[in-house]
């Protein structure tokens, strides 16, 4: 994981209206779109929506948000229409002593809402650049896919509808989407947003997969001839060459890709730990974890991803125990409650998982995967040659009855030894393009098969990746600068300090000083860091400090206050003057100047 300068969560923006519960979209979706543009900086940890938006949050303090999400900043807002005009504000609170250290606010006609949400997002960057060190930041934070504020309001329509994960709702995002497309034709964000909504319902069994694999995958090409490096549709079209081709090789390099145009990317980091599972490297797949669960810690599809780690290596109890924790939140979390069953069988609880299993409500899971699971509880440990319902669910597998059955069908042979049967079904599967077969091959409860000469090579075959697999993220311009540049930007900064005294200018930012030393602001940011080890406010407001105490110490002085004194140095509030004195002196002015005095 790289070393992140600060982190950040970006809550829903309040909705300022009569009609607020109408336009709650609104405030999501400028909330979004911010997160998707403070994600684009690498040195910044940005909480991913999924856990930022987690309505749990709603009964927390700011302190408490910020704990949980383990972030040390928040950023809250509000949004409001006046007429044709929209109002925005938004403050960032410091969660470690609940202080906003800045807030403002813009009022512009609705048609500008995409210059000012790059407006807001770089602002945002630049007070935590200036507030806590170097970061990256690129001339514009985002960049707007059409020009047509309808449509962008379509768009975030169906994405507010899109994130409530009910087929109703995503049934509602389709329609959202397709009017956006129909303003726009080239509204590519439109085009990905359906095809992630028609996979969902694809994955999800809520829609003929055959029907909907395809009408996501022409929005998915659609997107890939003008939008190749769209982490979205990368993580899609991952997704579509795991679930739809079994191409492990090509959903290996579509997830990396994603990744690499976006590290801040939670569902990309996920699914290249599930990929990196699959084929047992362990090591790597815990790295990608790592980086999910810090954007998104109490989502819970990375909770369950955390679970699927511990099962597939073999850590059954706490595989059970992330699970159960998933469960009570929601009894049909249909991955949690499989996991658990695997577990609980992988472990020698076959009987507790068999007694459960009778008593789960039918309409929770599949009568294919009920049978399945069944029959491997009963083989677990078992010496016999015929076990209930096994003869017919190896007729359903022959059959093509149920894509499941050959799943569960592979687990129970290699639990029973049969491993000429398992194999066998194995070449099957490469000839259907089976994604179960990328799925099971290498599972715990296929550990027996392991031993089998034959094993080895066919996981070489299975989870093989092409040459062009391995993808890494496009080189960006370096903010480093040599020795010689250092010294020559040290000489002009200290030209600028000591004869012209700029530390005096209240409304000095590291963008206007930039301007003045002739450097680009990245520049700067990366000296005042890794040269002289400083953000640019403690910087700053150093030179006011000392400035400061010359002229309290000064008797002509005497009839100024502390205060005034303080904005005759460059600082523009009260807060911030004794929050930099106290940081820096450890001490109050008063207690400090009494001390040089005496």
């Amino acid at each position: 994981m790289p070393q992140f300068q600060t982190s950040i969560a970006v809550l829903p923006f309040q909705v300022k209206a009569k009609s607020a519960k109408d336009l709650l979209y609104l405030g999501e979706g400028l909330s979004e779109e911010i997160i998707q543009a403070l994600s684009r900086i690498p040195q910044l940890k940005v909480c991913s929506r999924r856990s930022s938006f987690n309505p749990k949050l709603e009964e927390l303090s700011l302190s408490e948000i910020g704990k949980t999400l383990a972030v040390k900043n928040l950023l809250e807002g509000s949004i409001e229409l006046l007429g044709e005009a929209i109002k925005i504000r938004a403050s960032l609170i410091n969660v470690e002593d609940d202080h906003t250290f800045w807030s403002h606010s813009w009022q512009r006609a609705v048609e500008q809402l995409f210059e000012l949400e790059d407006e807001i997002s770089l602002e945002i960057a630049d007070q935590l650049r200036e507030q806590f060190g170097h970061l990256d930041i690129e001339e514009h934070l985002v960049q707007a896919q059409t020009e047509n504020t309808e449509a962008f309001q379509y768009y975030l329509k169906a994405k507010y509808h899109f994130n409530r994960w009910n087929p109703k709702d995503v049934h509602l995002s389709i329609n959202y989407f397709q009017k956006a497309i129909e303003i726009d034709k080239e509204y590519t964000d439109a085009h990905t947003g359906m095809a992630d909504a028609y996979g969902f319902l694809a994955t999800a069994g809520f829609a003929d997969p055959i029907e909907s694999w395809a009408k996501a995958k022409d929005a998915m090409d659609f997107v890939h001839v003008r939008k190749a490096n769209d982490p979205s549709l990368n993580y899609q079209l991952a997704n579509y060459y795991f679930f739809v081709e079994a191409s492990y090789s090509l959903a290996y390099k579509y997830g990396k890709r994603a990744i690499a145009e976006q590290l801040n990317y939670p569902e990309g980091q996920q699914f290249m730990a599930f990929l990196e599972l699959l084929r047992g490297r362990h090591q790597e797949a815990k790295t990608y974890l790592h980086y999910a669960l810090a954007i998104d810690p109490i989502n819970p599809e990375s909770r369950f991803y955390a679970a699927y780690f511990e099962y597939r290596s073999s850590n059954f109890s706490q595989a059970i125990k992330i699970c159960e924790e998933l469960l009570s939140e929601n009894p049909q979390n249909l991955p949690a409650l499989i996991v658990r069953y695997y577990a609980l069988i992988a472990s020698g609880q076959q009987e507790q998982a068999k007694k459960e299993l009778s008593e789960l409500p039918e309409a929770w899971i599949m009568p294919d995967e009920r049978m399945g699971l069944s029959i491997l509880c009963d083989v677990h440990g078992k010496q016999q040659d015929e076990y209930e319902g096994l003869s017919e669910y190896i007729q359903m597998a022959e059959t093509n009855q149920s894509p499941q059955s050959h799943a569960y069908l592979y687990l129970i042979y290699a639990r029973l030894g049969r491993n000429d049967e398992a194999f066998s079904l194995l070449e099957k599967l490469f000839e259907h393009k089976s994604s179960i077969l990328l799925l099971n091959f290498n599972d715990p409860l296929a550990k027996p098969l392991q031993s089998d000469p034959r094993f080895p090579e066919l996981l070489q075959r299975i989870y093989a990746l092409n040459e062009d697999a391995s993808i890494k993220a496009k080189a960006k311009k370096s903010s480093r600068l040599d020795l010689q540049e250092q010294a020559g930007l040290n000489t002009e900064l200290e030209k600028l300090l000591k004869a012209e005294q700029i530390y005096l200018e209240p409304s000095l930012s590291l963008r206007s000083l930039a301007a003045k030393l002739q450097v680009h602001p990245n520049q700067l940011s990366w000296y005042l860091n890794e040269g002289l080890g400083s953000n640019f406010n403690d910087y700053i407001n150093k030179h006011r400090l000392e400035h400061f105490k010359e002229l309290a110490l000064d008797p002509a002085n005497s009839h100024i206050s502390l205060l005034g004194l303080a904005y005759e140095s460059g600082f523009n509030s009260k807060s911030v003057f004794n929050a930099s004195f106290k940081k820096h002196y450890g001490l109050t002015p008063s207690k400090y100047l009494a001390q040089l005095k005496n």
